[in-house]
């Protein structure tokens, strides 16, 4: 595996430099894929598309690869985007069967009904958004869990790398 440098800050707290858009995150409400308490519950606010989203600095031109690992709340569908200015490449994720729905992505078990879920592209700008959603349309208080967001050069997800306030390799 290549060394690889998460640039996603607050990794597993979606409630610090995440923003979110028509949603609220709750904190360590479920035990995550490495068995801490540390993932949180990602809560709908609107019938439209909700996110959680996160802007990286990037290099234009150069491959990323964004990931979450996801498990379903009261829903299944998971939609992740990595846009720049006139782009937005998306996936979305179907956590109950462990496909990807539609667009151009990947998805792994990681037991215990989690799936680590990751699209790749060229970044088109010198920041990008990573934004984790529910997809188009649902219920207000449709849930999610989310934990362990990862954003590396190269175009595939390594090894899960935490982050606190600062990049990691």
């Amino acid at each position: 595996e290549p060394a690889a440098t998460n640039i996603c800050l607050q990794s597993e707290d979606f409630s610090t430099t995440w923003t979110t858009f028509d949603a609220t995150i709750t904190t360590n409400t479920v035990i995550s894929p490495d068995g801490a308490t540390t993932a949180d519950t990602f809560t709908t606010s609107d019938i439209d598309y909700s996110s959680v989203y996160q802007t990286v600095t990037t290099v234009s031109g150069v491959t990323y690869t964004a990931s979450v690992y996801a498990k379903a709340g009261t829903v299944s569908t998971l939609a992740l985007e990595f846009r720049g200015s006139g782009s937005s490449p998306d996936a979305i994720f179907d956590l109950s069967s462990g496909t990807v729905s539609s667009g151009t992505g990947t998805i792994e078990d990681a037991g215990n009904n989690w799936y680590r879920c990751s699209i790749t592209e060229a970044a088109v700008d010198t920041s990008e958004l990573f934004i984790i959603g529910r997809g188009a349309s649902g219920a207000i208080g449709d849930t999610i869990y989310l934990w362990g967001a990862q954003v590396e050069t190269g175009p595939i997800a390594t090894s899960y790398i935490p982050t606190t306030t600062a990049s990691v390799t």
